[in-house]
């Protein structure tokens, strides 16, 4: 075997070599890319079940405080009162497991409170505690105290009614920590006495203040406190209701209480069905833990550090992966046979045509270098000019052709020689000549960038053309014509989508209102007819277009937070007790609740929860006075009043639109904005406008 003969073997084996390191080498990079893809849905998963939990704890505190705005929005809250707004909370949540108002009672308010609960159905109340012996006994005498006064469900937690949650050191402590901050506090995990699985549970305690005193420091805290809200919960349903199965396939989740002691830390055990059986303490600092994927998370909740830890099981990597990577190598092994099989093939036929062949090389070789030299230069400029399919072309100083590409030569359907060396009037269309000729001209008299857009056929073209300086000194036109029919034709799309988006918003924010208006069927109509009203006001005040679309929205949603207000007062035929009417006066702020977080424009949660306000401050929630009312809240508080007065009522029939007038003109400056009451009247007795029709 000769060295020529030696070569060509020595290149089967570094081809075969080559073929299988390559194999290796891109079957390692395709598992690492489908490790690391496995590890981003590994997240991806692991970060939506952390928001779904995220939001249901959001919204079981939000329950809790709801409760409390009822107590800071009403001096009085009774027994019943409390009892229909927390069984709708209770039937809303199923996570909560009871809750309880506690308020603060002074040694002297003892009799008074113990014989008040009496008179209201529980002759043997008292205020009490446990003894050594974990009894129950009446409570010693002391300077305060916080006892269970009304709690829900009340089934199963009458034990609880009148125990004194201060003569507890620990709960005293979270009632403490609760008042001196004014933030709402959670406990370390609970035994709950209900449960029957072996889970936690905890409690929150929110503290709540007389309304229009508190100021932000401790001794006002202490000063002006009212009582306590508390909210049980138990945490396997809170995290059952935002577990998705498909979602936690194959991982694992552990909870934990980072604020509590090492040994009470541990607060619910999540095993998917792909898991081997290891414990919560396996699972965080076990070996198991550093297999695959981890995740951790944490979550304040109410002023408690919770630890989320997700780990993907063992088994996780294979029910997520694929068979990728040894395909990429198998095929790449296959290749590398298919190669080296074909070399061999070759090695015979080419040592017989050796001779022949170094003589026949040489001399082509030489040619091609000839060629080469000469065509180089062209063939890189024509390639990079042809692989786009925009019209590049170049124009001397008399607008001849003297470069186009194969994109141009197509669109105007002719050969190189039939455009080299001529005009576009020479041989295209009339109108496409005429255009490109003025888009010429301007490029040549400005100096400057011309970009037109010309619409030929049912296309649309972007033309972008320049000046280039020729040899000496002689300038021509460069440039290029971009099809851009596509782009044109998304951007109506994205214009059509927007309105759409704008419709389906609307579309939304009637069925909100028209949900409102089931449970008061007498008032139906109402949103819709104060929507009406306060938008033209707002347009005869001449305010931009992006407020009066506030107003009108508003408008339709301003009675939103009467969901909340049981059906038989909204719909009572005779006037309303004071404590139906303080109940109604919550919805202003229930509104505002339902609708702070909802991606709305233009402060619309604040008008809701301001349309009940009056100029001289007689107005509820918050008795806000003068501009300290958005502007839009006193617009839509005017609308409201009229068509209120003007409508029939299940109490009393319509005063009409005259009578509406006269009282708003009445109290023009002193309950109501004084420019929108002139825009409602001039609406009304000059320009006709109807509740039941729109101006055109």
């Amino acid at each position: 075997m000769n060295r020529k003969n030696r070569s060509h073997y020595s290149l089967i084996l570094v081809t075969i070599v080559i073929g299988i390191l390559l194999s290796i080498h891109t079957f390692l990079v395709s598992r690492n890319r489908d490790h690391d893809r496995i590890g981003e849905y590994f997240k991806d998963r692991a970060q939506h079940h952390y928001d779904s939990l995220r939001m249901e704890i959001e919204l079981n505190l939000h329950s809790i405080e709801s409760l409390g705005a009822l107590y800071a929005s009403n001096r009085v809250v009774t027994r019943d009162i409390f009892r229909v707004f927390a069984g709708e909370l209770l039937a809303r949540y199923p996570s909560i497991q009871g809750l309880e108002w506690i308020p603060r009672i002074l040694d002297a308010q003892r009799p008074f409170y113990e014989q008040l609960a009496k008179r209201e159905g529980f002759p043997l109340f008292r205020i009490t505690e446990r003894d050594t012996h974990k009894n129950l006994v009446t409570a010693a005498r002391r300077d305060e105290y916080f006892p269970v006064y009304f709690v829900e469900p009340f089934d199963g937690n009458e034990v609880a009614l009148g125990f004194d949650l201060a003569s507890n050191p620990k709960r005293r402590t979270a009632l403490e920590a609760a008042r001196d901050t004014g933030n709402m506090v959670a406990s370390q995990r609970l035994s709950l006495v209900q449960e029957t699985a072996g889970e936690y549970g905890f409690v929150v305690f929110l503290p709540v203040y007389k309304k229009g005193l508190r100021s932000d420091t401790s001794e006002s805290y202490r000063k002006y406190l009212r009582g306590f809200i508390l909210g049980v919960f138990r945490i396997g349903d809170i995290v059952k209701n935002a577990l998705d199965d498909k979602v936690c396939a194959g991982i694992d989740f552990s909870i934990y209480d980072m604020s509590a002691p090492k040994e009470n830390r541990h607060l619910y055990l999540h095993r998917s069905q792909l898991s081997p059986k290891n414990t919560a303490q396996e699972i965080a600092e076990g070996p198991f833990s550093r297999e695959l994927f981890r995740q951790d998370k944490t979550l304040n909740v109410a002023g408690r550090e919770w630890k989320i830890v997700y780990t993907a099981t063992p088994g996780y990597a294979a029910f997520r992966g694929s068979w990728r990577p040894w395909g990429v190598f198998f095929v790449g092994l296959a290749f590398t046979g298919l190669g080296a099989g074909f070399l061999w093939s070759n090695l015979r036929r080419m040592q017989s045509f050796a001779d022949m062949n170094t003589l026949l090389l040489a001399e082509v070789k030489e040619r091609e270098r000839a060629q080469e030299g000469l065509h180089a230069s062209e063939r890189l400029y024509r390639t990079f000019i042809n692989a786009t399919n925009d019209l590049v072309f170049l124009k001397d100083e008399k607008l001849r052709y003297v470069m186009v590409n194969d994109a141009s030569l197509k669109f105007y359907k002719k050969t190189l020689d039939d455009v080299l060396g001529r005009t576009v009037f020479e041989f295209a269309p009339e109108n496409v000549a005429e255009s490109c000729g003025q888009s010429d001209m301007a490029a040549l008299e400005s100096g400057t960038f011309i970009i037109t857009e010309e619409i030929i056929g049912d296309r649309v073209y972007e033309a972008i053309k320049f000046p280039v300086r020729l040899s000496g000194d002689k300038v021509g036109v460069g440039g290029y014509i971009r099809d851009i029919t596509e782009r044109k034709q998304a951007q109506e799309n994205i214009k059509q989508a927007m309105e759409k988006l704008r419709k389906t918003l609307t579309g939304t924010i009637q069925a909100v209102s028209l949900i409102v208006e089931m449970k008061d069927p007498y008032t139906a109509g109402h949103q819709r007819r104060v929507s009406r009203l306060a938008s033209a006001i707002a347009q005869e005040m001449g305010l931009p277009a992006d407020v009066i679309d506030s107003v009108r929205t508003a408008g339709v949603l301003h009675d939103i937070g009467k969901i909340s207000v049981p059906s038989e007062i909204l719909s009572k035929p005779t006037h309303l007790t004071d404590i139906e009417f303080e109940l109604i006066k919550v919805h202003a702020r229930s509104g505002y609740s339902i609708l702070k977080d909802a991606e709305l424009p233009h402060s619309i949660a604040k008008i809701v929860l301001q349309h009940h306000e009056r100029l001289e401050g007689s107005g509820y929630p918050d008795g806000l006075k003068g501009d300290e009312i958005l502007l839009e809240a006193r617009i839509l508080g005017i609308a409201d009043t009229v068509e209120a007065i003007a409508s029939h009522r299940p109490y009393r029939p319509g005063h009409g639109i005259n009578i509406a007038l006269e009282e708003i003109e009445k109290n023009k400056g002193i309950l109501y904005d004084a420019d929108a009451v002139d825009a409602c009247c001039k609406l009304f007795r000059e320009k006709r406008f109807s509740f039941e029709t729109t101006e055109s």
